[in-house]
């Protein structure tokens, strides 16, 4: 399993929120966003999929479909038992966010 980090998905946010704000926005103009948490569109179509863990964001690689992200993200969570929100919370009933609704 090859996991890239980047660095910073939690550092300087007060720094960050005005050009996150205007990062959203371009997104949007550009559809590249994805309605599907930890995926978004890349700029050549495919969809790429990354997840925050521990402050730094931890890539898990780009598919050709959004559904083929989505899955890749929450079998991520799941087997990292990490406290996210799935895609699909019906495939995975004993995940503990699952749980809490």
């Amino acid at each position: 399993e090859d996991v890239e980090e980047e660095e910073g998905c939690h550092n300087d946010e007060k720094k960050k929120k005005e050009v996150n704000r205007i990062t959203v926005e371009k997104r949007h103009k550009k559809d590249t966003s994805s309605k599907f948490f930890g995926v978004s569109r890349r700029k050549y179509g495919k969809f790429m999929v990354r997840v925050c863990q521990e402050g730094s964001y931890k890539w898990l690689g780009t598919f050709a479909t959004e559904f083929e992200a989505a899955r890749a993200y929450d079998s991520y969570v799941v087997k990292h038992e990490l406290d996210r929100r799935l895609n699909f919370p019906k495939e995975y009933p004993k995940h503990k966010y699952t749980q809490k609704f």
